[in-house]
């Protein structure tokens, strides 16, 4: 461990630098496309290689909601419906963009879109969704994120 367990990155940003300085020999992300950008940009070597847990790995969505107290609803599913679009996933899912998993299914677009999706190249650095996708676990029960930060926190984090 880092510093023999004695101290703890204090943030994802502090982890991502102990690694890129070769500090520690595993970092880890919930968006695999970062490890492409860190490699593009020379934070990282060429020579690293994302890759998911075989026997079960986070299956991650991101998501976004309209509280019940919302004064604009209508506006806000103006918002929702264009960030579901098919064109919006495909932004979010370019490399050069943020390289991440579409939360929609493309097969469900236009065939534009299911073409401009299949010339995306992902970084070698980047293990595929396909390969995550085989182990993917369902979401954590929301309750449950709290009980597993607090572990963390008690037994990781101090």
């Amino acid at each position: 461990m880092w510093r023999e367990g004695q101290t703890y990155p204090t943030s994802i940003n502090a982890m991502q630098q102990l690694f890129a300085n070769q500090e520690v020999a595993l970092y880890f992300n919930y968006e695999p496309s970062q490890f492409g950008i860190a490699v593009q940009d020379g934070t990282f070597p060429e020579t690293v290689r994302s890759y998911g847990l075989t026997d079960g790995t986070i299956g991650n969505t991101n998501y976004t909601l309209i509280p019940f107290n919302s004064p604009h609803k209508a506006a806000a599913l103006v918002l929702q419906n264009v960030l579901l679009s098919g064109e919006a996933q495909y932004e979010k899912a370019r490399p050069d963009v943020w390289g991440t998993s579409p939360a929609i299914e493309v097969d469900r677009t236009s065939p534009e879109i299911q073409a401009d999706f299949a010339k995306i190249v992902q970084p070698e650095s980047v293990v595929s969704s396909e390969e995550l996708g085989k182990a993917a676990l369902p979401e954590l029960q929301a309750s449950w994120i709290s009980a597993i930060e607090q572990g963390w926190l008690e037994n990781v984090g101090r």
